[in-house]
């Protein structure tokens, strides 16, 4: 069987690459003289061989021997869903996600194919297990990110700012997580950036509304690289009809770096950093404009930037970081302007070791600084309003991993927290273990304390405001055997101190309270297959939810706007190696979502349904390695409606209500893309 994603490379540089999905690997060195050539994956026995350089076009047949019990290991998997790791969970990679039906290269679209998360068209983000996207929390090699989203406009989804293949990999926990994370009530996504041992990583790729290219070197102890992005909506949307009507048409510039530095045998450096700047303007329609001036133009300028010293003091792990997060929205509405601001500082510093044997303790400290303004202007009523605050968290964790006998693991956490601007301390303990059943299957489960500050929204208003809390209980089993695997999950997930806000029009203290409670409770089922179909995956998800909340300006205990009680997604992928080719197909299925009238009577809107396709062909362009990519979203036409919104008329002195529903810009999106890989010549 062809492994795909194994890393080759040679031992002692970054030089080498990954398998693709034929198990066939190619890449160029300059070094000379005898190195040994290594090939790693998770669940089998590495493979290191002596080979001589230079010697052009040389031709290796590698077999690698499987780990008999690498898959057995019994490993806490509740709530997780990790890729990466053959041990724990659901994998998806980079190109899993890339390849997806929908997902239009963002993880948000593939992530929502799992069990656990909801599909929420016209907001985007990860909403999860019934809390809304700002419960769940992103994270790049163990660092904060605080706007993981790029801005959004009304009725229009979002999309996360990073591109999968930045990425090596991908630990989404669903609940459950570690005492190392925290302020986030439901979920974590936590990323890995990649190590760059490919030689110098060169790549174009064309869009029919953008362009990029990937530009790479490496050196004996340092590798770097560079990507960046511009795409302009205007000739797409020429092409393929908008409801909505854009002034100025949204238009991105991105740029990401990462560099990995070795310092000293133990001791490497590595530097993420992006910037994105992001402009648009469209005519708003009078149901949605709140000030009257049938405008919403954005300016949006985001830069992240963390740098982590990892080393190794004798047999302990130590690591050092930092991160830096701002945000800059201006929002143009004709006759208000409102300006955001918000920067987040991190300092972090975790030790790692053995205490016993098959017993380890991870302890950690760190600091989040943050620093929000916002300015608000409405020169036609005189108002003229600027708030803003500072906030010092302070955290520590400790968590104790062990291995009891054979059919046991068992993880103890307990996390602290300090926060300056409402002078308050939250204690989250946490913990959770398995049980290995069978030589292939295990049950894991998991209960803790998870805390988060409210909305800076709020929090501007009311600095005494209570930290939020969830209190999780997970239990799941897991068959897994090479090339299955089956998951079923139930949790109960219970909020308390939800902030409420009592009248939406009022912009005072008081109008603010820590009142608020709600329930999440559900039932997760995965399964993938990768193995009955020669050259195929596929995987099936299903989720039943039940959740209400009174929290916000909700004026009873309710379903969010955002919940579906059923959720299901089926994803198929079929490489064709006669046709060089991978095809695609997704299906998803959500229940309608709740909406209130004016009478504030609770409505559901019809079911959301969507199919969609795609197909990645691998040829030749110039004599580089090509792909050329096509995809297309909801490929029957369905009408799909997210919600309503009611504007008020008069006529004769008589008030009516007329029900407008909330749309998709359009009823497909098409992506057609060209992706070359410069530094592939053979």
């Amino acid at each position: 069987m062809a492994l795909s994603g194994a890393n080759v490379y040679l031992v002692g540089t970054y030089d080498g690459a990954s398998t693709d999905s034929s198990g066939s690997f190619n890449f160029l060195t300059s070094k000379k003289g005898n190195y040994k050539l290594a090939v790693s994956y998770l669940g089998y026995k590495s493979f290191q061989e002596e080979i001589l350089l230079p010697d052009s076009n040389t031709f290796f047949k590698i077999q690698l021997v499987q780990i008999s019990n690498s898959v057995n290991e019994v490993s806490i998997t509740a709530g997780t869903y990790e890729a990466g790791d053959r041990k724990r969970g659901i994998q998806l990679t980079s190109l899993d996600v890339l390849t997806t039906p929908n997902s239009n290269g963002d993880f948000i679209g593939a992530l929502n194919t799992l069990p656990g998360t909801q599909s929420v068209g016209d907001d985007g983000g990860l909403f999860v297990r019934g809390g809304d996207r700002s419960e769940t929390k992103t994270y790049i090699d163990g660092l904060i990110v605080a706007n993981p989203y790029s801005a959004k406009a009304p009725d229009l989804p979002t999309r996360g700012r990073f591109s999968p293949m930045l990425f090596s990999g991908t630990l989404f926990s669903t609940g459950g997580y570690s005492a190392e994370y925290g302020q986030a009530l439901s979920a974590a996504l936590i990323l890995k950036t990649n190590n760059l041992i490919t030689s110098n990583p060169q790549s174009l790729n064309f869009l029919p509304f953008g362009f990029g290219a990937v530009l790479g070197k490496t050196f004996d102890s340092t590798a770097y690289s560079l990507d960046v992005n511009y795409s302009n909506l205007l000739p797409y949307y020429k092409v393929v009809p908008q409801s909505v009507k854009w002034v100025k048409y949204p238009e991105s510039k991105t740029a990401d770096f990462i560099s990995t530095s070795k310092l000293g045998k133990k001791t490497y450096l590595k530097i993420f950093s992006a910037a994105s700047l992001n402009t648009s303007a469209l005519e708003l329609p009078p149901q949605i404009d709140p000030f009257g001036g049938r405008y919403f133009g954005m300016h949006n300028n985001n830069y992240y930037l963390n740098a982590l010293l990892t080393s190794r003091v004798k047999t302990v792990d130590i690591k050092s970081g930092v991160s830096y997060s701002y945000d800059l929205q201006d929002i143009d509405f004709g006759k208000a302007r409102l300006v955001n601001e918000n920067g987040m500082l991190q300092l972090k510093e975790v030790a790692q070791f053995s205490i016993f044997k098959n017993s380890t303790l991870k302890t950690g400290i760190e600091t989040y600084i943050q620093n929000y303004s916002q300015h608000f202007s409405e020169p036609d009523s005189l108002i003229n309003s600027k708030l803003k605050f500072t906030n010092i968290l302070t955290a520590a964790f400790g968590e104790a991993e062990s291995r009891i006998g054979e059919n046991i693991s068992l993880r103890i956490g307990i996390r602290g927290e300090y926060a300056s601007l409402n002078n308050e301390y939250t204690l989250s303990p946490r913990i959770s273990m398995a049980y290995k059943t069978g030589a292939k299957s295990q049950v894991s489960a998991a209960f803790g304390y998870f805390n988060q500050l409210p909305k800076d929204e709020f929090m501007q208003y009311n600095n005494n405001l209570s930290s939020q809390q969830a209190v999780h209980y997970i239990i799941n089993y897991q068959y897994q055997t090479e090339g299955y695997l089956f998951r079923v999950e139930g949790y109960y997930k219970n909020y308390n101190r939800l902030t409420r806000v009592l009248n939406a029009d009022v912009y005072t203290p008081t109008n603010f309270n820590s009142d608020g409670y709600g329930y999440a409770r559900g039932l997760d089922i995965f399964w993938r297959d990768q193995k009955t179909i020669p050259n195929a995956d596929y995987w099936i998800s299903l989720t039943l939810l039940d959740a209400k909340k009174k929290y916000e300006n909700y004026p009873s205990l309710m379903y969010p706007t955002y919940f579906s009680r059923y959720n299901a997604s089926a994803v198929f992928k079929q490489y064709v190696d006669i046709l060089k080719t991978q095809l695609a197909v997704a299906y998803q299925f959500t229940s309608g979502r709740p909406y209130l009238d004016p009478y504030n009577a609770e409505h559901f809107t019809k079911a959301f349904q969507d199919l969609s396709m795609n197909f990645s062909y691998l040829t030749r362009l110039f004599n580089k390695f090509t792909i050329i990519h096509f995809s297309v979203s909801n490929v029957l036409g369905l009408d799909q409606v997210y919600g309503y919104h009611y504007y008020k008329t008069s006529t004769g002195g008589v008030d009516s209500y007329e029900k407008i529903p909330i749309k998709p810009a359009a009823k497909r999106f098409y992506v057609i893309g060209i992706f070359i890989s410069l530094n592939n010549s053979h």
